[in-house]
C-alpha cells in the first residue's frame, strides 16, 4: 500500500509541479493560502478485527507537506469498554507516521494515507503488547469556511494485536487564514 502510495505521489507531483504552492484566494476580503498544513480532532466507532467487539478511537493528526508530498503524524487510542461500567483494560494505543495525497477546493478536502505505525496496549488487565503495524485512512472533510470544517475518515490499523477498522468524525482546522484583503 506505501509503494503504491509513493509512485501515485511521484506522478501527481510532477504533474502539478508548474503550479505556484503560495497561491492565494479571497472569500469575502478574508485572504487564505491554498495547500497548507492541517490538522483533526477525532472520535469514531472502530471493529476490533479479530475479536468483533466494538472500540471507541479518538485521534489527534498533523498533516504537512514538503513540495507536493503530504506527510501526516499522528495518535490514536481505541478503548473496548468506554461504554461499559467495569473496566477490562484493553486498548491500542497508536503512534503513526504516514505518506499520502490531497485534493481541495474551496467547499472541501480529500485525502488519504498510508504508511507504518507503532502499537502498544494491554489486551487485558496484565498482558502488555508492544509492535509494529500498518495505518491506513481517507478523509472527507466539508468546509465550513477556507479553514475549518467537519468531516469523516475511514481508518485501518493492522497490527497482531488490537487490528482495528473503524469510522471517526474528525474536526478540521488548517493555517490557511492570511488576514484581510487591503481595499485599494
Amino acid at each position: 500500500m506505501l509503494v503504491i502510495s509513493c509512485a501515485y505521489l511521484k506522478v501527481y507531483a510532477q504533474e502539478n509541479n508548474a503550479k505556484n504552492p503560495k497561491e492565494e484566494i479571497t472569500i469575502k476580503k478574508d485572504r487564505f493560502l491554498k495547500k497548507t498544513n492541517w490538522i483533526t480532532l477525532g472520535w469514531g466507532y472502530a471493529q476490533k478485527l479479530n475479536s468483533f467487539e466494538a472500540c471507541f478511537p479518538g485521534s489527534l493528526n498533523a498533516y504537512f507537506h514538503v513540495k507536493q508530498v503530504y506527510f501526516n503524524a499522528g495518535i490514536m487510542r481505541s478503548k473496548l469498554d468506554v461504554l461499559m461500567a467495569k473496566y477490562s483494560g484493553n486498548f491500542l494505543t497508536d503512534i503513526h507516521g504516514t505518506v499520502g495525497f490531497r485534493t481541495e477546493t474551496r467547499k472541501n478536502n480529500f485525502s488519504y494515507f498510508a504508511g507504518p505505525s507503532y502499537v502498544h496496549g494491554l489486551l487485558d488487565s496484565s498482558t502488555t503488547y508492544k509492535g509494529i503495524g500498518a495505518y491506513a485512512e481517507i478523509q472527507y472533510i466539508q468546509k465550513i469556511y477556507y479553514d475549518i470544517g467537519i468531516g469523516s475518515s475511514i481508518f485501518v490499523n493492522y497490527n497482531r494485536f488490537f487490528p482495528v477498522l473503524g469510522i471517526r468524525l474528525d474536526i478540521y482546522f488548517s493555517n490557511a487564514f492570511r488576514g484581510r484583503k487591503v481595499d485599494e
